[in-house]
């Protein structure tokens, strides 16, 4: 069966067989989980930053070709019932030595399960605009995702905008601090670079997708980002200076700036120049204020619960046990909200990733978030307080999914 990929995969350089050093990996990827599943699939199909075709793959020593974009596919069920048997082949094939070898390509692989009824059933956020917009099948029955849910951007929920915001800073953690991505350091320093950048972007993106003007495709939304009126409400006298950096990073996922010009921009001295990490975290803080504040002026999200601003004022006084009793609560009834809270609050709050423990108000609160045992030893430094946060926010999202 014939793949079906997109063209035009953005690159960083001139040299157009980066395209083909794409597509061989992602058909790689394919093959295998095709030929790990028990069962056969309906489809397989390509989402994300490389179906619209702006994937970045850059070269990042001569013949050494590496994508900072991550590969998103998706498998089709023939039956609902198939899920446990493929689910277990899929996650025993990502643990494997050949999946480690297409990470070391790829920033990382993500592979989604779903059964026609999942497609029609996708919740309204930004990911599954953009899936209905690009996705393409690369393996079995084009008409597949014909059952996808289709909507118009103002369906999307205010608060998918605080969750896309946090899950693009919990990306630049992971990347700076996390897993190694890949085996070699140099490629790691760029896909920790390439997160701080998206992040410095999207973060007007998070203000398009809450304010009902989100749309697909980079170029379009940069166009959006200089419209907005909500965009300009975010950033206040900053919009023209968060505006410019913002066409800086679009141009580099075009592939009209090179990774020369972010080392001239920003300096090339650590995983993430301080420049880059402080003009991010300034552009965070700024949005994170927006959304508080149209939550106070009565504009709360339309779906969902505001519940850890509820908990927060419930929370003042009361003992340590009730507290955390309280966030299980909250974790397991909404558990996004709590846990983006504290992720972007500590990003917000410390200043180029720095060493130094916090100020002792934001410990107090970074301490009322994490359950004794999982909190770094005094006097910790934003890395330990990163990851135990990081942990416990895929754990409150864990229990709130099952």
């Amino acid at each position: 069966m014939t793949s079906i990929f997109p063209p035009g995969l953005v690159r960083l350089s001139a040299r157009p067989e980066f395209e083909t050093d794409v597509r061989r990996a992602v058909d790689g990827v394919v093959e295998a989980l095709v030929a790990a599943s028990p069962r056969p699939l309906a489809a397989v199909f390509l989402a994300g930053s490389a179906a619209s075709g702006e994937a970045v793959a850059f070269e990042c020593a001569p013949r050494d070709v590496v994508c900072l974009s991550d590969l998103d596919l998706g498998l089709v069920l023939r039956a609902p019932g198939d899920r446990s048997p493929v689910r277990a082949a899929v996650t025993a094939w990502l643990e494997s030595d050949a999946a480690s070898r297409a990470r070391a390509f790829f920033s990382g692989i993500d592979v989604g399960l779903y059964a026609a009824s999942d497609l029609a059933a996708q919740p309204l956020k930004p990911g599954t605009f953009e899936m209905a917009s690009s996705a393409v099948v690369l393996r079995g029955d084009r008409a597949a995702l014909d059952a996808l849910r289709r909507f118009e951007p103002d369906a999307i929920p205010p608060v998918e905008g605080r969750r896309l915001l946090a899950n693009r800073v919990a990306e630049l953690i992971r990347a700076t601090y996390g897993r190694p991505s890949r085996e070699r350091l140099p490629a790691r320093a760029f896909d920790a670079r390439y997160a701080a950048g998206k992040l410095l972007l999207d973060a007007g993106v998070s203000v398009l997708a809450a304010s009902g003007g989100y749309c697909a495709g980079m170029p379009a939304r940069m166009a959006a980002l200089e419209t907005s009126t909500a965009v300009r409400d975010a950033f206040g006298e900053r919009t023209d200076a968060y505006l410019e950096e913002a066409r800086f990073w679009s141009d580099l996922r075009s592939g009209r700036r090179t990774w020369n010009e972010v080392a001239g921009r920003y300096g090339a001295e650590g995983v993430v120049p301080a420049a880059l990490w402080e003009r991010s975290r300034e552009a965070v803080a700024g949005v994170w204020r927006w959304f508080d504040g149209a939550r106070r002026a009565g504009l709360p999200p339309r779906a969902g619960r505001d519940s850890a601003r509820r908990w927060r004022a419930w929370a003042r006084g009361r003992p340590a046990r009730e507290r955390l009793e309280a966030l299980a609560r909250v974790a397991r009834a909404a558990p996004h909200e709590a846990a983006d809270e504290a992720v972007v609050r500590l990003f917000a709050a410390w200043p180029a990733g720095g060493a130094a423990p916090p100020d002792a108000a934001l410990e107090r609160r970074l301490k009322d978030l994490l359950p004794s045992p999982s909190r770094p030893e005094e006097g910790a430094g934003f890395e330990a307080w990163a990851r135990a946060l990081l942990a416990a926010r895929a754990d409150m999202i864990r229990a709130g999914d099952e």
